[in-house]
């Protein structure tokens, strides 16, 4: 038997070298399926212990929504999975160099982590064109654990939007009063907005 006989032998027929890839394959995605569920998982108990009271109370309520316009002119409201898939996100979408970058506007009068993205930071809506507002989990001192924060996927984080989710939810009860959104067809949204 030569050389390639005996390789060939050794390492089986086709078939069986095409099944050992496929289950190895298969394999390494579960393995992978796995690893992010439990990373989820933990995340998810985490912000359990140090979401702030009112993002439990709002999340114990209600599981965020789809899509259509409704939170002050934002498309999505994210559910509780959604929260945790910033940083994932992004890396998918723009590549791991995108998280390296250095936001463009924070300023020093701005309380928040003067990093592109913080995985502390959850998703609460987004616009569906990449830019989200989070809740803060991490801060700076001067701010607020639980702030809402502007985040673009052009120039990282630039404002606190709110103090709190029971602040920012105050302001929106506050401009529905004032008459400021129309409904146009299933979404909400200021006039100013329709074109």
């Amino acid at each position: 038997m030569d050389k390639r006989s005996w390789v060939r032998h050794l390492s089986g027929s086709e078939q069986e070298q095409s099944a050992i890839q496929q289950a190895t394959q298969a394999s390494c995605l579960l393995y992978r399926a796995l690893l992010q569920r439990l990373v989820y998982l933990t995340l998810k108990l985490s912000a359990r212990e140090v979401a702030p009271a009112d993002v439990k109370a709002l999340y114990r309520r209600h599981n965020g929504y789809g899509s259509g316009s409704f939170l002050m002119g934002q498309e999505i409201w994210f559910e509780l999975a959604g929260m945790f898939a910033g940083e994932r996100w992004l890396e998918q979408r723009f590549g791991s160099e995108v998280l390296q970058r250095k936001p463009e506007y924070l300023t020093d009068m701005d309380p928040i982590q003067p990093v592109w993205r913080h995985p502390a930071w959850l998703n609460l809506t987004a616009n569906g064109a990449g830019d989200n507002w989070c809740i803060d989990l991490a801060p700076l001192p001067e701010g607020h654990v639980g702030q809402i924060i502007s985040f673009s996927h052009e120039i990282g984080p630039d404002c606190v939007i709110a103090t709190s989710l029971q602040a920012f939810l105050a302001t929106f009860a506050n401009e529905l009063e004032a008459g400021i959104y129309v409904v146009v067809g299933w979404s909400l949204t200021k006039e100013d907005n329709i074109w």
